[in-house]
């Protein structure tokens, strides 16, 4: 019988949670199905054809065997209105672990990366950053762009409202709240944290590798071909390729169409405006979980 998830990674995208994802994967009491799937948050998703079925959503844990956690990282659980009351009625006594960081770090990091993906087709931040207003009109929304939401880069920093929603499906006892500052400045005081929270063994040491750095696209002519592959080349592959295979060319022509390097410092002057623009969901969300957060609001 196929295990079912059991425990949900719900955001935020660019905290941490690809590389939390990747230490929990190495835990013996753990298994984790492949990041991303979506499945609970149909309501951002613009291209149906990356809606999950229930049937193909199982066979992500059809390897699971007896591990006591069995997870699930998608990222825009979080910002998603519907995602959490769809894993509450799919499991209730679920647990539920949250990734958030300094919102306007947060936004430089999430513009790259929805750039890099293609995704975003607006390259200066600061002019992305101020299109939000057509977006939510649904104007200026690049054709690539599969999630609803991820644009709307003030929704996306709601992470307030956000994490409320969980606490008030899953009361706080099955929702832990993790700050990046903590994960990046102590990986394994966080990691043996999270390990209690899901009351598996705490003393097990992974290894702790970097994961999701900044990247650059080579060629984005290059990508746009991976992501939208022509159906007569994807015909021909699958006479000649199985499908292991395939995942693991496409992997490696993305590797070398990739280069990895620090962000450029965001401008000052429009930091120190997001940072006053953010500081009422800072004090909110610092309210809310408890912490204090008054370093993000520095400029």
């Amino acid at each position: 019988m196929t295990r079912r998830p059991n425990f949900f990674i719900v955001g935020a995208p660019k905290s941490g949670t690809t590389a939390m994802d990747s230490y929990l994967h190495q835990h013996p009491d753990i298994f984790m199905g492949p990041k991303e799937a979506h499945y609970f948050s149909p309501d951002v998703i613009r291209d149906q054809n990356f809606l999950f079925s229930s049937e193909r959503y199982e066979r992500l844990f059809s390897e699971a065997s007896n591990e006591k956690v069995v997870g699930e990282g998608s990222v825009h659980y979080l910002v998603s209105p519907e995602a959490a009351k769809r894993i509450h009625d799919f499991d209730p006594k679920a647990k539920i672990l949250v990734h958030v960081r300094n919102p306007v770090d947060f936004l430089y990091s999430h513009h790259s990366q929805q750039v890099f993906e293609g995704y975003e087709d607006i390259e200066d931040f600061q002019e992305a950053y101020h299109a939000t207003d057509d977006r939510r009109k649904g104007q200026r929304i690049p054709e690539k762009c599969r999630f609803e939401k991820i644009l709307d880069y003030r929704e996306m920093t709601n992470f307030a409202d956000q994490i409320q929603r969980y606490f008030d499906l899953f009361g706080r006892e099955q929702v832990m709240v993790t700050l990046f500052d903590d994960f990046k400045n102590d990986t394994s005081s966080v990691y043996r944290k999270t390990l209690a929270f899901l009351e598996v063994d705490p003393s097990f040491e992974p290894a702790f590798p970097v994961v999701n750095p900044n990247k650059k696209i080579r060629s984005r002519a290059l990508m746009n071909f991976i992501k939208d592959t022509p159906d007569w080349v994807t015909s021909a592959s699958r006479m000649v390729m199985p499908l292991p295979v395939r995942k693991k060319l496409k992997q490696w022509i993305i590797r070398k169409n990739t280069r990895f390097q620090e962000r450029t410092p965001m401008d000052q002057a429009f930091r120190a405006q997001l940072t006053i623009e953010m500081q009422p969901g800072v004090e909110r969300l610092a309210k809310l979980i408890g912490r204090d957060l008054s370093a993000w609001q520095k400029s």
